[in-house]
């Protein structure tokens, strides 16, 4: 129905009405027909009407229709405002135009005709930011400062994620920005983004070298403030990143605090969807807590994995496995085990149980003598993969053969036995892996 659009239109430039962009977004009808429609728009409106359909075409994510509609502006000599800038700046940095966007900056705001506002000012440090180009970000900001325009929360997290990002740089910049957030007037509050920020920036600093004792304690108290300070409502990605940044720190105890209270945030599920995606970062907190002998923590960690619900990895099973021998609890070895493979428990996952992990379980009973829960598992194990698997072959040659050479050497009396026993069985459900 676009002549009565048509004539609702040129009754709306009559009384210099101009519709929002929201609306001028769902017309048919091309926006540069649109500016001939309104043409009996007062001039003083008609900037309005080209902001409007700029904002339509960046709803729409057609920038090029953006700068096409600011060079119609120019040839129709309708003087640009703040507004129509502000839009163009925003458009060109989504658009991965940032060269042009700060040659359009200079250009622009050097006459002093019009003197760039506050928000003008943070789409431009976001979208240096954001390209990596950290020295025009800080001058873009420190001209912000200079014209007395205050640097928003938003503002100061976009420095800091731009500074987690830049892997050339140093940690003295995040702290001396985060530092600054916290003196500066009018107070300017840290939120969920800013410390997820922080933790990040440490994250990438500290798999480069290791931290200095200032730099962690400066990292412990911003964990800290967190909760005791400024009472943030903490997310997802704010546990996922501070877990990183303690473990990559190598500070065990932190990281354990951190995984404690992710563990306790009533948003574990979104936490998991967190780690599914990069489970290597459980991996590493476990590995941590080995390396520190603290085997404790590695059981606690595991424990909490499938409450989780973290992707199943065998590694993760190792390392229990491992942490349950140097404690000397095989017993709880075993109940791990048998919990993944009994399909009447909740644990139960298979996956988590290779070849590898069998051959580790069997090894370390023997080392602890208690032989007569190595066969019960593997008869499970082997029920739990055919019903997974199926026909595919899920256990080696070479990995029966080295399980059975450990046996046949070890001086316990009945340690031959579970080898034939073990060759038997493979025998039977697995021909193809029977040493020759």
């Amino acid at each position: 129905r676009d002549e009565e659009i048509h004539k609702l239109l040129e009754a709306a430039a009559a009384k210099n009405i101009v519709p929002p962009a929201y609306l001028m977004q769902k017309l048919t009808i091309d926006p540069f027909d649109v500016l001939s429609i309104m043409a009996k728009l007062e001039a003083s409106h008609k900037v309005r009407l080209y902001n409007v359909l700029i904002e339509s075409a960046m709803r729409g994510n057609d920038f090029t229709q953006v700068l096409q509609l600011i060079d119609h502006l120019k040839q129709n000599n309708v003087p640009a405002n703040v507004v129509t800038y502000t839009l163009l700046f925003d458009a060109l940095n989504k658009a991965g135009r940032l060269d042009q966007a700060k040659s359009m900056f200079t250009k622009v705001f050097s006459s002093g005709e019009l003197t760039p506002d506050a928000h003008i000012y943070s789409i431009m440090i976001d979208a240096c930011g954001r390209h990596g180009d950290v020295k025009t970000m800080f001058w873009f900001k420190n001209e912000m400062q200079r014209q007395g325009l205050a640097v928003s929360e938003p503002v100061y997290n976009s420095i800091l994620s731009a500074l987690s990002q830049w892997r050339n740089g140093n940690l003295q910049a995040v702290m001396v920005t985060a530092s600054e957030m916290e003196r500066v007037k009018p107070t300017v509050k840290p939120t969920c983004r800013t410390f997820s920020a922080i933790f990040a920036a440490f994250a990438t600093q500290a798999q480069r070298r290791r931290l200095g004792l200032g730099e962690l304690e400066f990292l412990q108290t911003w964990y800290a403030m967190a909760t005791d300070k400024y009472y943030v409502a903490k997310d997802s990605y704010y546990y996922f990143m501070a877990v990183n940044a303690f473990v990559c720190a190598q500070s065990l105890p932190d990281a354990m605090t951190a995984f404690s209270d992710m563990v306790r945030s009533h948003k574990v599920s979104h936490v998991s969807g967190r780690f599914m995606k990069n489970p290597v970062r459980m991996l590493d907190l476990i590995k941590l807590a080995i390396e520190h002998q603290e085997y404790g923590a590695a059981l606690e960690i595991w424990n909490n994995w499938q409450r989780l619900r973290l992707p199943p990895i065998s590694k993760a099973v190792e390392l229990a496995l491992f942490a349950c021998d140097q404690m000397g609890q095989p017993t709880v070895a075993i109940n791990i085990i048998r919990g993944l493979l009994s399909m009447d428990e909740d644990v139960y996952c298979p996956q988590f149980v290779d070849e590898s992990v069998l051959a580790l379980y069997i090894a370390m009973m023997t080392k602890h003598s208690m032989l007569d829960a190595i066969m019960p598992v593997v008869h499970l194990w082997t029920t739990a993969m055919t019903a997974e698997c199926g026909s595919e072959p899920v256990l080696s040659e070479s990995t029966v053969a080295k399980t059975v050479a450990m046996l046949r050497g070890n001086s316990h009396p009945g340690a031959a036995a579970i080898a034939n026993e073990l060759l038997t069985h493979v025998d039977a459900h697995f021909p193809d892996a029977t040493p020759v």
